[in-house]
């Protein structure tokens, strides 16, 4: 059997010593086989003389020095075990063995240049990519349909699937399996092990009826904590909630009379009872839009809350994930140029502000 050991000298193209000539070489030994010794270039090189029967027309057709194909040329030879093509008389005649791998060559160039270019632009290209986002019901409903239709403007062909997350649902383990795509919610420390990128960060707000005995007045903290409450199961079985995870760093707690799995019907249970909601302002948008309700800033000590887009590390290159996180992000800007805020009495924090920043790397 043939050795095909071979001596790779790897010799850099500038001098890496500042002020000096000198190059380094690296000596390795190892055994190939003829496979190991085609690589997608030679490949491409040999359909084009195949196709241009001459290597001056192949270097202009690839771009490349006219050397660098009579190299590549020669290297594929000596792989192969055969000249491939030579001389004729007006251009360059393929051997027999050329003609025979020609087909099989032509076939791998095609089908890596698909492999390297079906997904540059997922829309022309007519992606099918079945997306799966997760988000939690305080999300306004007005809210995913224009991601929807701004994800389908982008990938007609796209399918988009809205999962809504729970206290069971393990949306890291999800993103990590390829369940979801992409999440969308607030935390107020979301996971260093995936990506993010921050979409927006909202006042907090308090709800209550009108005519509740605290919609007059200054709401204080004092009067805050010694109110009834109401609140949420949290998403996270093993950490509290934004609101409550904030007060316990203060070493706080609010007074929780009814805790609900979701959103939904939490502004109605507010206009039949004494109870107070804490919110950010985009809740109101969607769930208590309409109802006889006192809008109050929440006392001094909560600072704005801050809402996500995280994902996963696997899916960060793909194209089409990318085009995703882009649709969901001008979508929420859209989304909050058109939201007219319901005002809250007397606010002393800032509006809701749109800060799309750079996304966040994984530890």
């Amino acid at each position: 059997m043939q050795d095909h050991s071979v001596v790779l000298s790897l010799v850099p193209s500038r001098p890496i010593f500042s002020g000096g000539d000198r190059a380094w070489t690296e000596v390795l030994d190892f055994k190939r086989t003829d496979s190991d010794q085609i690589d997608g270039f030679l490949l491409k090189v040999f359909v084009t003389v195949m196709e241009e029967r001459s290597v001056s027309r192949a270097a202009i057709r690839l771009n490349v020095p006219q050397p660098t194909i009579s190299a590549a040329l020669g290297r594929l030879r000596r792989a192969l075990g055969d000249p491939l093509l030579v001389r004729g008389r007006k251009e360059m005649v393929p051997t027999e063995q050329a003609i025979e791998v020609f087909a099989t060559a032509k076939k791998i160039v095609d089908d890596l240049e698909t492999l390297c270019s079906a997904r540059a632009d997922p829309a022309r290209q007519g992606s099918r990519r079945s997306f799966a986002i997760g988000t939690f019901d305080y999300v306004s409903p007005d809210f995913v349909p224009l991601i929807v239709a701004d994800v389908l403007k982008a990938m007609p062909s796209a399918m988009v699937q809205v999962h809504s997350l729970s206290v069971d649902k393990n949306y890291q383990e999800e993103l990590e399996s390829g369940g979801l795509d992409l999440v969308i919610g607030n935390w107020g420390e979301p996971s260093e092990q995936l990506r993010r990128r921050m979409l927006f960060s909202d006042e907090i707000v308090c709800l209550m009826r009108r005519g509740h005995p605290l919609a007059e007045g200054e709401l204080t903290e004092a009067k805050y904590l010694g109110a009834a409450h109401a609140g949420l199961i949290p998403y996270h079985v093993d950490r509290l909630g934004v609101i409550d995870a904030y007060l316990a760093k203060r070493g706080l707690r609010r007074d929780i009379r009814v805790v609900l799995p979701a959103f939904n019907g939490i502004a109605h249970l507010l206009t039949e009872t004494d109870l107070i909601f804490t919110t950010c302002r985009s809740f109101l948008q969607g769930h208590a839009r309409g109802l006889p309700l006192a809008v109050l800033p929440a006392p001094a000590l909560f600072p704005p809350m801050s809402f996500y887009l995280l994902w996963h590390e696997r899916s960060h290159y793909s194209k089409e994930c990318r085009v995703l996180r882009s649709s969901v992000a001008r979508t929420v800007l859209k989304f909050r140029n058109k939201s007219t805020p319901v005002p809250a009495s007397r606010s002393r924090q800032p509006q809701s502000e749109l800060a799309i920043a750079a996304d966040h790397k994984p530890r």
